[in-house]
């Protein structure tokens, strides 16, 4: 296994740099990596050293909350909140807005950017009541009422993006309006955060109500054009990768691990193999190496990745190959079972009701044009799709870009201030930030 992944990381290398065998710098990489040591020592992968979201809020001057919410069925999901703005003293009634994280994200990646470029302390400076979710199975929200996700694996696991809509948002929903006492809420998701936010306005219709606009950020509810080669690729394999890993009791994808934990430290901090670091993201999410913030970067990956269900994979490649938005398919047996017809159900997008508002960017390799576009075809109630006029924007800038405010933060915060300010958006308001 060691061996393999040795090969890998020099794969990786070699076909992205093009480097020339020959070439004594190149020499002097593999010895550097034959030359690692590759043990971790374990203090570095136990959470208890690891920084939280909590200390990232607090180290930049913010009151941080936590907070542990019980879903109806069993889990226990960890949000982290800013109740208010750097200074400002505690008042009542303030909005309530919720951040919610894509996958294989936590909390954290709202904060990450420090309080120049992270949203969740620009809106809490705005004077809005920021809630940060952690959905189920993540760094932050491990924990079941009577399962235990070590020991009993299948069970734990047995979920995917479908049950963060139906069961996760709707807990934190109650949950906030409850603490709070306000009626209704704002709702910015990102990537997966957009996915459960549909898949909860369509299965549980009387939420829409609640939601006082939703803000998609990179949407993601069709993927039928990903320009990603690697999530190409792992559509092809995922069956074998899958069977594989459950062969393996491997129900969890990409936890916080020493091999990730080596990847960060020896190849992504490393100035020599940063680049390799750097091009495998952009893989997937299309390259803007400009708007990285390389500072910041080592404080990501001690984040990132923050773990899912194998299952949310399985359900998404699901998606990618039936070009629909639509349940998990279990097989006709099971479908029947679960479902009641061997068809598996589709979300009906006649449910959603809420305004809903549509951030995208050029470059995005994951939330395709083509696939936003129909997407904001079938929204009954579409207030406005955006794109990030910069040409080189992808998937994660809308977390770490450098230049995230003057792109499409100030739009979203413009917005939002209206919805809050006079209680509705209007076509000429938006007109101007609209590109169609």
């Amino acid at each position: 296994m060691h061996n393999l992944k040795l090969f890998f990381v020099y794969l990786i290398y070699f076909l992205t740099l093009n480097i020339n065998l020959s070439d004594s710098n190149s020499l002097n990489w593999i010895k550097l990596l034959l030359d690692v040591d590759y043990t971790i020592h374990p203090h570095k992968t136990d959470p208890k050293y690891r920084e939280k979201t909590e200390d990232v809020i607090r180290e930049a001057g913010y009151v941080a909350e936590r907070h542990e919410i019980k879903t109806e069925d069993g889990y226990w999901l960890t949000v982290h909140r800013i109740p208010r703005g750097k200074g400002q003293l505690p008042l009542a009634n303030k909005p309530a807005v919720i951040l919610q994280h894509g996958l294989l994200s936590s909390s954290a990646g709202w904060v990450l950017s420090g309080p120049k470029n992270g949203l969740g302390f620009a809106l809490a400076d705005e004077g809005y009541d920021v809630w940060m979710p952690n959905v189920r199975g993540n760094t932050y929200s491990k924990r079941h009422e009577f399962l235990n996700s070590v020991k009993e694996p299948p069970r734990f696991w047995n979920f995917s993006f479908h049950e963060m809509g139906y069961y996760d948002l709707p807990a934190t929903i109650d949950y906030i309006l409850s603490s709070t006492g306000q009626k209704q809420i704002y709702y910015i998701g990102h990537s997966m955060g957009t996915t459960i936010s549909y898949v909860l306005m369509s299965t549980r219709p009387e939420y829409n109500k609640v939601i006082k606009a939703c803000f998609s950020l990179a949407p993601i509810a069709f993927v039928d054009h990903i320009k990603s080669p690697l999530l190409r690729f792992l559509e092809l394999t995922e069956p074998f990768l899958s069977n594989y890993l459950l062969d393996h009791d491997k129900y969890e994808l990409l936890p916080q691990s020493n091999w990730l934990d080596f990847a960060h430290s020896h190849i992504c901090n490393n100035s020599l193999t940063f680049r390799v670091c750097e091009t495998f993201i952009g893989l997937i999410t299309g390259f803007d190496f400009s708007e990285l913030d390389k500072s910041t970067l080592d404080k990501i990956l001690d984040h990132y990745p923050a773990g899912a269900s194998l299952k949310t994979l399985i359900h998404y490649r699901q998606l990618m190959q039936d070009k629909s938005f639509h349940q998990y398919y279990y097989g006709l047996k099971e479908n029947y079972i679960q479902y009641g017809t061997v068809k598996t159900p589709e979300y009906d997008f006649n449910n959603i009701t809420a305004p809903v508002i549509l951030f995208f960017g050029k470059n995005d390799w994951i939330a395709v044009r083509e696939d936003v576009d129909n997407l904001f075809n079938k929204l009954p109630h579409i207030v406005g799709k955006i794109i990030i006029d910069y040409k080189n924007f992808n998937h994660l800038d809308f977390m770490f870009a450098k230049n995230i405010n003057y792109l499409a933060f100030n739009t979203l915060i413009n917005i939002l201030n209206r919805y809050r300010d006079v209680g509705d958006v209007d076509s000429d308001f938006m007109k101007q930030y609209e590109t169609i």
